[in-house]
């Protein structure tokens, strides 16, 4: 009796389209962003001038676990992450459902707070409602996601490039303007001084900016060469946002003293307005240079953190009089006030 041969089809595939280049981005991506620009005033309010330390700490501790991470997505490389690692460790699909319920929940979280953030840095720009530029936001990331990896990892490369460009100019920037600073006063902003209790709770804050990692195990399907690129994506977007991120809140520590920046709602905004205040006054009259760079800081003292100045404050008399007396310019005095 003859039998009919049935022909074999292939299982339906995701379509791998990331590389080394494109998926190290991607981890990038998914790394920075709220904790940089959102944390770095917590930390210091935790640790202080050890508060470039914490994000040290807490990047070892980050690397534990993107060891796990390197180890099972190059093992098994499926989408799903850490559910599909629990559904083959554990024989009831219960810890599988609960572990994707609750990465589904931090996903959601890290949203929400990073869209917040973004609608906090529009301020200086235009005049957004939260909800509205977080609900704008979401909105398109949502549609860029829809079109698909190809076109998702393209935005992500041109979106991530950007972002660590004006980090990098904020380091260089900070650097620049502690160049002007005594080597004491340096030491003085940067040297830790917090107790190892201190360091610790501000590497508990700081481990949440490195949250983002663990999505890259969730496209192992959409990647070329998934058991080679896999690990080595994971860590070296772990180290290269470990660097980043101590660069950047050493220069602010340096831009600004740390107590000013744990009080700032926008801690790298506050160091762009000292920044302004010093470099438009030393661009007075060279005799006058030096007090209008003691009064430029005077000035910053009175409004950094807490807003716009008080016209009475003695601080803010002070700064207009000594303005005056040595020759600086008015408009200088008017940009100083934001």
């Amino acid at each position: 009796m003859a039998t009919r041969s049935v022909p074999e089809s292939n299982p339906p595939a995701l379509k791998r389209v990331l590389g080394p280049a494109a998926l190290t981005l991607y981890a990038v991506g998914d790394i920075l962003g709220a904790g940089i620009y959102a944390l770095v005033g917590k930390v210091a309010g935790e640790a202080g001038t050890a508060a470039w330390l914490s994000f040290g700490v807490a990047a070892l501790l980050a690397v534990l676990t993107g060891f796990t991470y390197a180890e099972l997505s190059s093992r098994f490389p499926v989408a799903a992450g850490a559910a599909a690692y629990c559904k083959r460790a554990f024989a009831h699909p219960a810890i599988a459902f609960v572990v994707g319920m609750l990465v589904l929940a931090s996903g959601i979280t890290s949203a929400a707070t990073v869209s917040l953030a973004f609608s906090g840095y529009l301020a200086p720009f235009v005049t957004v409602p939260p909800l509205l530029g977080s609900v704008v936001l979401l909105g398109l990331m949502t549609f860029i996601s829809y079109r698909g990896m190809e076109t998702s990892s393209n935005v992500n490369i041109v979106l991530t490039i950007a972002e660590v460009s004006g980090l990098l100019l904020v380091l260089a920037v900070g650097f620049w303007f502690a160049s002007g600073l005594e080597a004491s006063v340096k030491l003085e902003r940067i040297l830790p001084d917090a107790s190892v209790a201190a360091v610790l709770g501000g590497a508990t804050v700081a481990f949440y900016s490195y949250i983002g990692f663990e999505d890259t195990a969730n496209v192992a399907e959409e990647v070329r060469d998934p058991r080679r690129v896999m690990p080595r994506a994971i860590l070296g977007a772990i180290g290269a946002s470990c660097l980043i991120y101590v660069g950047v809140t050493v220069a602010a520590l340096l831009t600004l003293p740390a107590d000013v920046l744990a009080r700032s709602e926008a801690p790298l905004l506050e160091g762009r307005y000292e920044l302004e205040v010093r470099a438009r006054l030393e661009c007075a009259r060279p005799e006058c240079a030096c007090d209008a760079a003691i009064t430029g800081h005077c000035t910053t003292e009175a409004f950094v953190g807490g807003g716009r100045p008080d016209p009475e404050d003695e601080r803010v008399v002070l700064a207009r009089a000594t303005v005056e007396l040595v020759g600086a310019t008015q408009i200088t005095l008017e940009l100083v006030e934001p």
